[in-house]
């Protein structure tokens, strides 16, 4: 592809598919709607099961505490150039190209706090369905990059303590029930008990809010069927697959990106000399930043230290 061609737009969000995902009156772990409104909070019946639940309380609680990180994560190094556009028929959609790294960009929120939805019905956003709505934003497209940063701390975290329930994690490859999204990952949780659970940190872009469902349940709800309800397309991973995988295809076999002497995810600043006329083509871009993401491999326990300790949250 020509260094000069223009840049494409990626993962299309539409305001009126992911309405569940901002509702703060939403329990992210049951679906009920909770007393009070929260960010990311759980029902008062979620909250006197987990009490009697040892293993799921700490599973919920770490993922809990791992969600908060990758979100922080995804707002410190978001370079992705995000467009805004409403239509009468279908609302606010938006979509992202990749930008320049080392350029901190910022998500563009609609005018006045008011969400189209199409066929003239709006609403208006509180500071919480605001705070939702972002990291829905922050989530697009970004399934992958999740499965490559997180796997590490999900292996140090959930396999390696000695308190931990879990017995086993997997990464997976789907194809969703969603009428927009043709491909998705996911871990799925083995506890030492058996219970199965789909540990989700990208699936708000698609709509779906909460980070813990039981695998039965997110099997039939939230992986694509067909006519024998068997599913369409799922593949299994031993963790850490994925991370591997971008770091041989996209840095080894894609040879043009270990010569950048830049990282597309942690950049500080744009590359010296970097112009709009010699920037790499789309494909090479895509992998760069898939690339920078492979590299935090090494370095993500540390930035999940410093995180913990306050210093960017």
């Amino acid at each position: 592809m020509s260094t000069t061609s223009p840049l494409h737009l990626h993962g299309l969000i539409e305001a009126r598919t992911i309405l569940p995902a901002i509702d703060p009156q939403t329990c992210i772990l049951c679906l009920s709607t909770k007393s009070s409104p929260g960010v990311n909070t759980i029902c008062s019946a979620c909250t006197t099961s987990l009490a009697s639940d040892p293993a799921l309380s700490f599973l919920h609680h770490t993922a809990q505490e791992l969600y908060a990180f990758w979100i922080a994560l995804l707002r410190r190094t978001l370079t992705r150039e995000f467009e805004m556009s409403t239509c009468p028929k279908r609302g606010t959609s938006w979509s992202f190209k990749l930008g320049v790294p080392g350029a901190q960009k910022n998500l563009p929120m609609p005018a006045s706090d008011t969400l189209e939805l199409g066929q003239g019905e709006a609403m208006k956003l509180t500071a919480m369905e605001k705070d939702l709505l972002e990291e829905v934003l922050l989530q697009s497209m970004a399934c992958a990059e999740a499965i490559q940063v997180l796997a590490r701390l999900l292996q140090v975290h959930l396999l390696q303590d000695s308190q931990s329930p879990v017995q086993s994690i997997r990464e997976i490859l789907f194809e969703p029930a969603h009428p927009t999204c043709t491909n998705h990952w996911t871990f799925l949780v083995t506890l030492l008990d058996s219970r199965t659970y789909a540990l989700n940190f990208s699936d708000r872009q698609l709509g779906w809010p909460r980070l813990l469902v039981s695998w039965p349940e997110y099997l039939s709800k939230n992986i694509k069927l067909d006519e024998a309800q068997s599913p369409i397309r799922l593949q299994l991973f031993d963790l850490g697959y994925w991370c591997t995988e971008c770091w041989t295809e996209y840095c080894v076999r894609f040879h043009q990106v270990l010569e950048v002497d830049w990282d597309m995810v942690l950049e500080e600043r744009a590359p010296e000399g970097w112009v709009a006329e010699e920037e790499l083509g789309e494909r090479e871009r895509v992998k760069g930043e898939r690339a920078g993401w492979a590299r935090l491999e090494g370095r993500v326990e540390k930035l999940f230290e410093v995180w913990r300790e306050g210093g960017w949250r």
